[in-house]
């Protein structure tokens, strides 16, 4: 195939809205823990700017032996952990996983991170399709007053 065919042909598939990302990811972090932690949380909003929902089957980084959706649920006063088997977002809708409620559960980390590290996730859809996002480590509550300043600075 001659080059100029094939620099086309990249071009053409480039555009083509099915390739493209189905989700934005904001506000995505990842809270920083104690050295000794087993098991760590990771929050973002995920938002589907598309015309058709999408399933979030699960999520996998190479820094853990495995990553979990879970939700929080307060039931008769005890505060408990549900772990998810999907996530639907719907058309033009955003979820937040955030502290609290829905959160991945990064659990058996490979080594210690600290804030300013990133870390690299796969994100796994039930079409097939898969997302690379990084996730930056911060302390929760730096993040928590982030977020408190932006919610009052839409008020």
């Amino acid at each position: 195939m001659p080059f100029f065919s094939l620099i086309a042909l990249t071009a053409l598939f480039q555009g083509a809205p099915e390739l493209e990302p189905p989700l934005r990811v904001e506000n995505a972090w990842v809270r920083e823990a104690p050295p000794v932690a087993d098991v760590l949380a990771a929050y973002a909003t995920f938002c589907n700017d598309g015309a058709a929902a999408v399933t979030l089957a699960n999520a996998s980084s190479e820094h853990f032996g495995a990553v979990q959706m879970h939700a929080t649920v307060e039931t008769d006063s005890a505060v408990t952990m549900k772990r998810l088997d999907s996530v639907v977002i719907g058309p033009h809708e955003c979820v937040a996983f955030e502290p609290g409620g829905w959160h991945f559960m990064l659990l058996d980390p490979k080594r210690d991170f600290r804030a300013g590290d990133e870390i690299a996730f796969t994100l796994f859809l039930a079409s097939g399709k898969e997302m690379e996002i990084v996730m930056p480590v911060h302390r929760a509550g730096e993040m928590l007053d982030k977020q408190q300043q932006h919610q009052h600075g839409h008020h």
